[in-house]
């Protein structure tokens, strides 16, 4: 036997391999097996490789038509369908009992075939999709010197099949394509923190909330920095003009989407950092100046504050001494800050009451039954717990008059307030989705 096979499949049982040309042949495994354990081969070798006799091995084969262009195995037991390119047909048979059970014309030359997991050992749907590669006049838009490939949904459901829709890819390469349920599929929420994501272990420059700090060795300095909703920290770093500089940064969310960017533009380097991810960005501080550093991605309502100065000191640069004062605010200044700090805590206070209804709302309804929702949920609360801190502090400064502290910590605790209500209304919703599904 001498034929070229468009598709070579294993069977979903495992017990045959099944090769197309106008021929479909059906190989048994066992015999090949017991063949090559007894050493049966031809006499005639192909480059240097010993070759079985075919028919000592095979099943079975049947005739399908012209030029058998790809095989799809089904749910159903011993089904496959066959694209019979030159006929425009797809065939639908038996492997075990090598008959044919349908047919369906088609318009076009039909090339590969998927179905859902049809290349595992449990195919699934009731749908077949076929690659039409050479649809370039058949009442498609011209829409110049790039083409589309085109796909067709078969209904493969009952005994008659039908070709019920028709589908443009631009661009894609569709040979070997796969599917698979979605309930397979299960994602994780966020890396465990610190992860490196190239190589999926705990990196060493993996950094905690608390733990952020500036390391100098010679010209090379390290930022072990975190980014948190909407915060990057260190929000100031100082480093000298040539210094070769390197931001280990962690991502601290625990949300399952809540992704930040992170960017020095003057310097042309961007990083994209998911919730646990753990990255480094280096470069050589070439230029002297003051340079943002920032978010690159929507994270939250308070995207845009979450960025901080990278200042470049010229080279041999000597600070004056009357730089080095503290600036010493008046009177009009605490008056205005305590003004401020007042109108925050009204804020703070509003704030909470939504946090409150949320929560309520999440309790009521049982919120721990839904995984996504738990988790959205969890990191809710992180951000309150962090905002300990923050509370603290205010409150402390506000005790000693020291105002435009206390609304500085009254700010950064409302920011806080602002990502537990955003993550928990968030939670609020995909919660009431997921009730009335």
């Amino acid at each position: 036997m001498t034929t070229f096979a468009n598709s070579v499949k294993t069977d979903p049982t495992g017990k045959y391999f099944i090769t197309a040309a106008d021929k479909a042949y059906v190989f048994d495994f066992a015999k090949v097996k017991n063949a090559m354990d007894g050493k049966k081969y031809e006499s005639e070798k192909v480059l240097g490789i010993p070759v079985l006799n075919p028919d000592a091995v095979k099943h079975g084969n049947i005739d399908l038509g012209r030029k058998v262009m790809d095989i799809a195995f089904d749910y159903r037991t011993n089904v496959v369908y066959a694209s019979v390119f030159e006929d425009k047909k797809i065939v639908r048979w038996n492997y075990e009992t090598l008959n044919i059970e349908n047919e369906l014309k088609l318009s076009f030359k039909p090339g590969h075939l998927m179905t859902p997991q049809g290349n595992s050992a449990e195919p699934h749907s009731n749908y077949l999709t076929v690659t039409n590669k050479e649809a370039l006049y058949d009442n498609q838009i011209n829409i110049g010197p790039t083409r589309p490939s085109y796909q067709h949904l078969i209904d493969i459901s009952s005994d008659k099949m039908r070709d019920i829709y028709t589908m443009s890819i631009p661009q894609a390469n569709l040979y070997g394509s796969v599917s698979v349920l979605r309930t397979t599929i299960k994602p994780i929420i966020r890396y465990p923190l610190g992860t490196n994501t190239r190589t999926g272990e705990i990196s060493r420059f993996m950094t905690v909330a608390g733990q952020e700090r500036i390391e100098r060795q010679g010209n090379r300095v390290h930022i072990f920095g975190t980014l948190i909703r909407s915060h990057i920290t260190p929000e100031i770093v100082e480093v000298e003009e040539g210094d070769v500089v390197t931001f280990h940064l962690t991502n601290l969310e625990r949300a399952e989407d809540e992704t930040h960017g992170f960017t020095v533009s003057t310097y042309g380097i961007h990083g994209s950092f998911e919730p646990g991810k753990t990255a480094s960005l280096t470069f050589v501080a070439n230029r002297s100046g003051v340079f943002p550093y920032y978010c690159t991605e929507f994270c939250s309502a308070l995207h845009l504050e979450m960025e901080g100065i990278l200042l470049v000191r010229p080279k041999g640069y000597v600070p004056r001494a009357e730089d080095l004062v503290e600036v010493q605010l008046t009177k009009e200044d605490l008056d205005r800050y305590k003004k401020n700090y007042e109108d925050k805590i009204k804020v703070i206070n509003e704030t909470q009451d939504v946090i409150n209804s949320v929560v309520v709302y999440l309790k009521e309804n049982n919120y721990q039954k839904y995984p996504y929702v738990e988790a959205l949920v969890v990191d809710a609360f992180d951000q309150l717990e962090l905002a300990k801190t923050s509370k603290a502090n205010y409150e402390r400064y506000a005790a000693e008059g020291k105002w435009r502290d206390a609304f500085l910590w009254a700010e950064q605790y409302w920011q806080y307030q602002v990502k537990t209500a955003d993550v928990g209304l968030r939670a609020k919703k995909l919660l009431s989705e997921q009730i009335n599904m």
